[in-house]
């Protein structure tokens, strides 16, 4: 199955689970979608969640080319189980959310982007690391984010459009949104390739089961092979 990203220049320790579904609802009705967020969200309110491991080994990848993965620019994933710490997991709809749960479950951060918004200029996509003087606003009010050294997805030739650490307001999904992109970002230290493999195609499960739609393609690349 080919898949729609490539791997530029990366920590070879990268693994990226890459699921391409289209057809998708992002606000379709979710009650088994509910009845897991509530089950995951109690049992890491009593969890140190993500392991220290896995905790680690995330950060250290995204800390190899420079980036500091502390404060408000830690790992998505680790954000996610704050909030379940705190009672306060994020609620977005359907789409979103099968997403945000899959990260909570595997401790992994997860990029989901609105796949016709990435492409809108015909731009083919690859995995590599920001360069110096790259950002971009990541939400309503403006804010950005500096990208100098971090694990990037971004347009061949262009820019970037998400990170494990916050997605690009300009591929956010919406209402609108038909066809998304998702990217696991892990890392060999933690795991092999095939494990990553298995959990992007569990996630387009996920993401199908309660947001419809189908999956076109899924697998795994690697920052030292390209495709794994």
């Amino acid at each position: 199955m080919t898949l729609p990203v490539a791997v530029g220049d990366v920590d070879p320790r990268f693994l990226g689970g890459i699921v391409l579904v289209e057809g998708v609802d992002p606000d379709a009705p979710a009650p088994e979608l509910d009845a897991a967020v509530a089950m995951l969200v109690a049992r890491r309110r009593e969890q140190e969640f993500p392991s220290a491991e896995l905790k680690t080994a995330v950060r250290d990848l995204l800390r190899s080319r420079g980036y500091k993965p502390s404060g408000r620019g830690k790992p998505a994933s680790e954000y996610l189980a704050g909030t379940a710490r705190k009672d306060a997991f994020p609620r977005i709809g359907a789409l979103v959310d099968a997403a945000n749960l899959y990260s909570l479950l595997t401790g992994l951060p997860i990029s989901l982007i609105d796949l016709d918004a990435a492409r809108a200029s015909g731009a083919s996509l690859e995995i590599r690391t920001g360069v110096a003087g790259e950002s971009y606003v990541f939400n309503g009010s403006g804010q950005e984010i500096e990208l100098t050294g971090l694990i990037c997805l971004a347009q061949v030739g262009g820019p970037p459009i998400a990170n494990p650490v916050k997605d690009s307001l300009a591929t956010r999904t919406g209402p609108e949104t038909r066809n998304v992109l998702a990217v696991i970002y892990a890392t060999s230290d933690a795991g092999p390739a095939d494990i990553v493999e298995r959990m992007a195609a569990q996630l387009g499960d996920q993401i199908t089961r309660h947001a419809g739609g189908s999956v076109v393609a899924s697998g795994v690349l690697s920052g030292e092979t390209g495709v794994a």
